[in-house]
């Protein structure tokens, strides 16, 4: 139902009817049924019966490798592509684990996308199979809850998210001095950086600094309070410090 109900918001504020869209990809790990997908339930509540619909597993990184394939479709003959993220996290949350219920919740989002020939969209992908955030399926019978080794993570996140800044930029033909916003989609990572003819704006979170001094021409943060809204985060502290 979230996921219907962002779909439906995001055709209502593009001004575009059910029957306009091409392709409906939907990104999630949570979904109500193994088939039929939750795509295919969404474009029949919808009634986008022109719409091919298919689902995405790519967790927490699933709308950004959503929006790449909407990409990639547009290229290739669509008009109209819409994608939406839609998690139930709640039930798979073990609620004593404040390594992990701290972090997760219930929402969904949607956005509707057209082909422009001339709009440019870099995106720099990745992936590492492994284990250190996991949600068993079918793997043991009895139900499961997320589980995440926190400081695989951490340290996977700070090795990686720098390179991956420098190749999009490489990518885009932009410097550091070109950006105006920088945001990172980490739910305990980061909230923005300005830079360039604007004073930086800094994040609350402990380990942002390390990861932008390592990204080519990034300027130096520093702690500012009213760059986000801390009451929002105020279980994240002991979190940080203990893991």
């Amino acid at each position: 139902e979230m996921a219907v109900e962002a779909g439906r918001r995001a055709l209502e504020n593009a001004g575009l009817l059910p029957e306009d869209l091409d392709l409906i990809l939907c990104t999630t790990v949570t979904s109500d049924y193994y088939t039929p997908s939750l795509a295919c339930i969404v474009q029949g509540k919808l009634g986008a019966s022109n719409a091919v619909a298919l689902d995405v597993n790519a967790a927490c990184a699933g709308f950004v490798f959503g929006l790449d394939m909407a990409r990639m479709y547009l290229e290739n003959g669509c008009r109209r592509v819409m994608v939406i993220s839609s998690e139930m996290l709640s039930q798979i949350t073990d609620f004593t684990d404040r390594s992990t219920c701290v972090l997760f919740g219930d929402a969904a989002g949607a956005a509707v996308y057209e082909r422009d020939e001339t709009a440019d969209l870099c995106v720099d992908l990745g992936s590492r199979g492994n284990l250190e955030i996991e949600i068993q399926g079918c793997a043991r019978p009895e139900p499961s809850v997320i589980k995440m080794n926190g400081n695989a993570v951490f340290r996977f996140a700070v090795g990686v998210i720098p390179s991956s800044l420098n190749r999009v930029m490489e990518k885009a033909g932009l410097t550091m001095d070109d950006v105006e916003l920088f945001d990172m989609d980490v739910s305990y990572m980061v909230s923005a950086m300005v830079s360039g003819s604007v004073d930086v704006a800094v994040a609350w979170n402990p380990y942002t600094t390390e990861i932008l001094n390592q990204v080519e021409g990034a300027k130096e943060i520093e702690f500012s309070n009213g760059s986000i809204n801390l009451s929002s985060w105020s279980c994240l502290p002991d979190y940080a410090e203990e893991n």
